[in-house]
């Protein structure tokens, strides 16, 4: 992959609110990190644009692209309703004499109706050539048909959606096969396998790489093109061709001069498994055997496909509970875990799911545990709504504690108060706080958490990747404490890895994170 450009089609700088003390938000700090990851250019919009006035922060804009010439402005534009901005006409021809190559809108922050209010505005765009962005932070669910309606209305006008998470996979889908003008970025689009099934389905050159730099993980996105099942043509359209083309750029930047790695950042930016870093995640799913995909989609989520991603990025091991125990019937699902199990005894290690309410749960945590071999136990209060502290957990946790057993814990009313309950009670589980690097106000309770408790761990998984948070955990309560895991096939594991691997840590810390510290919680266990 050493003659791939990388291009970001989805940048920011300027000051956000409410911003973490950690957060990066400087041109300078984005320069840096671009050439961390070995992301060779970037199209970028500014904060103020957004948040404060369009016309404003285009001009501050300016000034920051000037600093570097791997940098090219996205202005943020809005109607001439009210005489704000000029016309759409007169707009463009401003953008083309100061050389920006691309425009943006942001209807819900500006208030305006997408695509009735801009009928003017993306004319005079589309008959210029210029391309349009639209972040799904700006649409939701319900505009998506303005979307659909303005890429009928200017069928020559190439449209790209920022943002979109996989949570939308099928929406996206949707759209895209009735709109050939539609192109879409990955930086939240983390659904299994949604480079290639996409790529297939509408065309590789609709697919464009963005970060959404600087809020999440450069690395984390950059990741899910490198390890992606492409071609080598593929993964260039992706990575940085097709932002080239529709930004119609003269020249590409240059590569930059080579430098030592860190050793586990050298194999990740060559696309290459982790072979000599003992690697696990500590938090996915498995679909039943023939699943195509479940409330979400989840392409690609058999065993065979899972098995072979886990395999080309080094994951040696995934602790795992099934998506049907957890949403649907706990006993069929946990029997397909066991099965898993049974195929691949050196990988997959199962977390248990039970009902608290069912009179037979002694009866099934003998079963799951002592029979099968489950090591891991996910109550789960998104669906059973009961704090993990109630009575009618106390079996399990008694049972979890005598054969120093782990528990993945997602939040729940009074979280905190029940986490502290129960690691002080049952001190030999290993309790692993899922999602705790969702956003910085959360990570710091975590934190708090995890110094506070010696056999709570931090497990970090969620769609945001943070920018930073990584090292925040890891500085915040040890390398020893945080905890890697994907929630795949939700998510493709790549990006969450990605994650970890292009972070600031050192190799030390990473093969910690990655790996280690999981090993020692699984070391622990007898059953």
């Amino acid at each position: 992959m050493s003659d791939t450009i990388y291009l970001d089609c989805f940048a920011l700088v300027g000051r956000r609110v409410p911003r973490d003390a950690r957060e990066a938000w400087t041109t300078e700090q984005l320069l840096h990190e671009m050439e961390h990851c070995g992301i060779h250019g970037a199209l970028v919009t500014h904060e103020t644009a957004r948040f404060y006035d369009p016309t404003f922060g285009n001009e501050e804009l300016m000034k920051e692209v000037a600093k570097s010439d791997r940098l090219w402005p996205c202005w943020v534009l809005m109607p001439s309703i009210l005489g704000e901005m000029p016309a759409g006409e007169q707009v463009v021809e401003q953008m083309l004499a100061e050389g920006v190559p691309a425009a943006k809108l942001c209807p819900a922050k500006h208030t305006y109706q997408l695509a009735r209010d801009t009928q003017e505005l993306c004319a005079a765009l589309q008959a210029a050539g210029l391309p349009l962005f639209i972040d799904w932070v700006e649409i939701g669910l319900e505009g998506v048909t303005m979307v659909e309606d303005l890429c009928r209305t200017f069928g020559d006008l190439p449209v790209i959606l920022q943002g979109a998470s996989w949570g939308q996979y099928r929406t996206v889908a949707g759209v895209m096969s009735r709109c050939p003008n539609l192109h879409i970025e990955f930086s939240s689009m983390q659904g299994n396998y949604a480079l290639e099934v996409l790529g297939e389905l509408f065309g590789f050159e609709r697919l464009l790489f963005g970060t959404e730099a600087q809020v999440k993980s450069p690395g984390a996105a950059k990741s899910f093109v490198d390890y992606a099942e492409l071609t080598n043509e593929q993964r260039r359209l992706v990575a940085g061709e097709n932002l080239a083309r529709l930004l119609k750029l003269d020249s590409l930047p240059e590569p930059y001069s080579e430098r030592d790695e860190e050793p586990i950042l050298a194999r990740a930016k060559a696309g290459q498994p982790l072979d000599d870093v003992v690697v696990i995640d500590a938090h996915a799913h498995w679909l039943h055997r023939d699943a195509k995909g479940a409330g979400y989609a989840m392409p690609r989520s058999d065993l065979t496909s899972m098995v072979r991603r886990y395999r080309r990025l080094g994951i040696d091991q995934v602790c795992t509970s099934s998506w049907l125990s957890v949403w649907g019937t706990y006993d069929r699902g946990n029997e397909t875990t066991a099965e898993m199990m049974d195929e691949f005894p050196d990988m997959v290690i199962g977390y248990a799911v039970v009902d608290p309410n069912d009179p037979s749960l002694e009866t099934d945590i003998e079963y799951w545990h002592l029979k099968k071999g489950f090591k891991g136990l996910k109550p789960y209060f998104p669906k059973y709504q009961i704090p993990y502290n109630d009575p009618r957990y106390e079996p399990w946790w008694e049972f979890a504690n005598e054969h120093r057993l782990f528990a993945l814990l997602h939040g729940s009313n009074n979280f905190n108060a029940e986490v502290r309950d129960l690691a002080t009670r049952f001190s030999e589980i290993s309790f692993l706080l899922a999602h705790s690097g969702g956003n910085f106000p959360l990570a710091r309770e975590r934190i708090e958490l995890a110094n506070e408790l010696p056999n709570v761990f931090l497990e970090i998984t969620l769609t945001p990747v943070c920018h930073r948070i990584i090292e925040l955990l890891v500085e915040g309560a040890g390398a020893d404490k945080v905890i890697f895991g994907t929630d795949s096939p939700m998510r493709d594991p790549i990006p969450q890895f990605g994650w970890v691997v292009y972070s600031r840590l050192t190799t030390a810390e990473k093969r910690k994170v990655l790996g280690e510290n999981m090993q020692r919680i699984l070391d622990r266990c007898k059953l």
